[in-house]
């Protein structure tokens, strides 16, 4: 819901709600974007509704994208997490299973290292994974 925590966390501004969100091009290209992308139209993926139980939902991509517009600190940390993704920084993943508390996830996090561990050995016995790839 974008008029809930995140838009009273910005200290409610009537200039930061989400209906003045939307009114920017770079929002609605965004959201249409969005929309394309999920095979639907923009009135599945952004609703706002008045009243009582009224509020403004939205699709987690689009409620990220309010979100980041409300607050440049959370705009550079997302940004900085996407980097450290992209770059491949095994620190990022340390951090993930450090919060992970799922026995089951922790569990599949630990059979997967150990398929790339093994993965990572073959590779330095035979020398390179194009090799690696024939066998």
């Amino acid at each position: 819901m974008l008029d809930g925590p995140s838009y009273k966390a910005s200290g409610g501004d009537p200039k930061k709600s989400p209906g003045q969100w939307t009114r920017y091009e770079g929002s609605l290209e965004f959201m249409a974007k969005v929309a394309a992308e999920s095979k639907s139209g923009i009135s599945h993926i952004y609703e706002s509704k008045a009243g009582r139980y009224g509020g403004t939902f939205a699709h987690w991509q689009i409620a990220l994208a309010y979100a980041k517009w409300l607050s440049p600190e959370l705009h550079m940390a997302v940004n900085e997490t996407y980097m450290r993704y992209k770059s491949g920084d095994h620190t990022l993943a340390l951090e993930v299973i450090d919060k992970q508390t799922d026995p089951k996830k922790l569990a599949d996090i630990e059979v997967r290292a150990r398929s790339i561990r093994n993965y990572v050995g073959a590779y330095r016995e035979f020398g390179s994974f194009r090799r690696l790839k024939w066998l």
